[in-house]
C-alpha cells in the first residue's frame, strides 16, 4: 500500500504558516472579525485558521495578505525564512535547507 502522509494542519510547517499570517494580521492592527469581513467570511472561519483547525490554500493566503494590505510575497518569504532556519528535530541550528543540501552532497 501507499505511504501514510500526515494531515498538513498538524505539521510544524503549517504551524509556522499560521503564526506568520496571524502575526501579519496583528501587525496590521486588524481583528479576526475585521479580516473576516474583508474576506467575506465569518469570524469563526478566521479563528479556525489561526487555531490550526483549517488549512490555508494558496489563493486564500493571497487574499488574506491583500486584505491586510501587505505583500503576499513578503509574508511568504517570512514563512520560508522561518521554516528554513527552524531547529531540526535533533536540535541542530542548521537550517532544513542546509541539512537537505548536505544530505545530497556526495561523500568522497
Amino acid at each position: 500500500m501507499g505511504r501514510h502522509v500526515a494531515n498538513s494542519i498538524f505539521t510544524e510547517e503549517h504551524a509556522a504558516l499560521v503564526a506568520v499570517v496571524a502575526s501579519a494580521r496583528k501587525a496590521a492592527g486588524v481583528s479576526q472579525r475585521e479580516l473576516a469581513a474583508r474576506l467575506g467570511r465569518s469570524q469563526s472561519h478566521v479563528c479556525k485558521i489561526e487555531a490550526r483547525q483549517r488549512r490555508i490554500d494558496t489563493l486564500e493566503f493571497y487574499r488574506i495578505a491583500k486584505c491586510l494590505g501587505v505583500s503576499p510575497t513578503a509574508v511568504f518569504q517570512e514563512f520560508v525564512d522561518h521554516i528554513e532556519t527552524a531547529p531540526t528535530a535533533a536540535g541542530s541550528s542548521r537550517s532544513r535547507l542546509e541539512t537537505e543540501r548536505a544530505a545530497k552532497t556526495p561523500v568522497r
